[in-house]
């Protein structure tokens, strides 16, 4: 069966969903009584943090299709343990006797919320398996593009040959982050760490040559230790007027810059994941059966590299995604539904920037035409990067920036379908998230910055009426942490029922 479309529509026919997750004992909330088109039931049955969205269409009446079951789950960021003990426990996808993964009956539909990489061991065999689970069956899977999928098309540019011959200095810092360093300033660290290291090193082999060394001395003679040359080493070490702390920030940044250090740069400073460029490390070595030390920094580059070209296995993964997807009575995205990102649409010229003004894009009233037009802007992005995948002469414009843009708040004004939120913590509404989000709506939409910190207002009524009149009765998201179990607004609030459910923890 086909996602929805308005020129065929079968899943009119099949009434309504039972929301079902499987939660720790401490964490299972009471059933949401009193609305026979929208229940929630919980089950204490499984492990800290592991999730299983699974929506069971209801028979309505004998004349009434099946029901069909769609899992979903979000925000598994590399975590392939994580996402094994899912699948052992869903009830719509298993592994066959080859290890691929299968839709366990034939009204079984998957659908991945979005940010597949990053914070496990395992990205790049998780979107390998997430590809050809939607190859296997592509009108039964869906997978969705999460910041984290969409935001590594800057590799292509920033990697460049051309980038990676331009000074650290002129390398601008993250637009998006004010408290993270210069690219220049992070290479200085680097710098400085590995010349004390450097410094350490040679004050232990001068104290051990000193220890090892015997020395005839008379017996009528005193000797202190401080007479001796070798043991204030450690102190000429510092004060050799050739060494490279004592050359300039531009040329202590020069002497450590290379491809491998601008991307942990980037994984550290402008992505948000330190530790992937050693995650990185340790799959490629299980990959290739080899020990992990035998993957070298340059492999590691060249691996991160070919993964977003054309034919990579990120590229692959956003090439079979979608940034929203309409099953039934519920819509799938990755970020928020809110009264910012409802209709909008970014134009294909949108850049990934700190924009003076709002950048323009164009509105689309229809739910279902809105989807398709942000999933052909995919695609559209997509087909630029593959063409233009490194920067303009002017290093003003690259191929594909406005994918860029739609996971990044502060280029779209606070209106991303990816990267807006309803909530950063254990619920789906607060009054201290109520207040942060009528500061920002005071502000005036020509400051970028306004909505960093914003949560989107899952009980705004005028959202849930234009979800309503296209027949939307519920809104299933990740991208920010709830906590142990997913943060569910009751449809008795607004007629739409919101579920964010990023519990992942990777």
């Amino acid at each position: 069966m086909p996602a929805y479309t308005r020129s065929r529509r079968p899943w009119a026919l099949i009434g309504n969903f039972i929301f079902m997750a499987v939660l720790p004992l401490r964490a299972v909330m009471a059933a949401v009584k009193n609305g026979a088109s929208h229940l929630l039931r919980t089950t204490a049955l499984a492990p800290r943090a592991l999730y299983t969205g699974t929506l069971l269409a209801l028979r309505m009446d004998s004349s009434s299709p099946p029901p069909v079951e769609v899992g979903y789950v979000t925000d598994v960021e590399g975590n392939l343990d994580y996402f094994n003990r899912w699948v052992r426990q869903s009830r719509v996808l298993s592994y066959d006797a080859n290890g691929e993964l299968r839709l366990t009956h034939d009204r079984a539909y998957f659908v991945y919320g979005g940010d597949a990489t990053d914070r496990g061991d395992g990205s790049l065999r998780l979107v390998r398996a997430l590809v050809r689970l939607k190859q296997s069956a592509p009108s039964r899977v869906f997978l969705l593009v999460g910041n984290r999928d969409l935001n590594k098309l800057r590799f292509t540019s920033e990697l460049s040959e051309d980038d990676l011959a331009r000074p650290p200095a002129e390398i601008a810092p993250p637009h998006w982050d004010p408290h993270a360093p210069t690219l220049s300033q992070y290479l200085c660290d680097i710098a400085d760490s590995k010349h004390r290291e450097k410094d350490a090193a040679t004050a232990k082999n001068a104290k051990d040559s000193v220890r090892g060394t015997h020395h005839a001395v008379d017996a009528g003679t005193a000797t202190n230790s401080n007479d001796n040359p070798n043991d204030n080493a450690n102190d000429k070490v510092h004060t050799d007027p050739t060494d490279k702390g004592a050359q300039s920030a531009a040329a202590a940044a020069a002497s450590v810059d290379c491809a491998a250090e601008r991307l942990r740069y980037m994984y550290k400073h402008t992505l948000g994941c330190p530790n992937t460029f050693e995650l990185w490390r340790s799959e490629l070595a299980l990959i290739s059966g080899r020990d992990r030390d035998a993957v070298t920094d340059a492999e590691v580059v060249s691996a991160t590299l070919r993964s977003v070209q054309p034919g990579g296995d990120l590229h692959n993964y956003l090439m079979h995604a979608d940034v929203a997807v309409r099953l039934g009575h519920t819509l799938f995205v990755h970020g928020a539904v809110d009264a910012k990102t409802m209709q909008f649409v970014p134009d294909d010229e949108t850049a990934f920037c700190l924009p003076e003004e709002p950048q323009p894009g164009h509105f689309v009233p229809d739910v279902d035409d809105w989807t398709s037009a942000l999933n052909s802007l995919l695609r559209r992005g997509l087909a630029a990067h593959a063409a233009n995948p490194t920067w303009n002469a002017a290093r003003t414009r690259r191929g594909g920036e406005v994918l860029l843009a739609l996971q990044n708040r502060d280029a779209v004004s606070g209106r991303s379908i990816v990267s807006n939120c309803y909530c950063d913590g254990g619920v789906i509404d607060t009054a201290a998230a109520a207040a942060t989000r009528a500061a920002a709506e005071k502000l005036p939409l020509a400051n970028p910055k306004s909505f960093r910190n914003y949560c989107s207002n899952a009980r705004d009524q005028k959202v849930a009426a234009w979800l309503k009149g296209a027949g939307v009765r519920r809104v299933v998201v990740g991208h920010k942490p709830s906590g142990d179990c997913a943060a569910v607004l009751s449809h008795k609030y607004t007629g739409v029922e919101v579920v964010s459910a990023d519990t992942s923890y990777s």
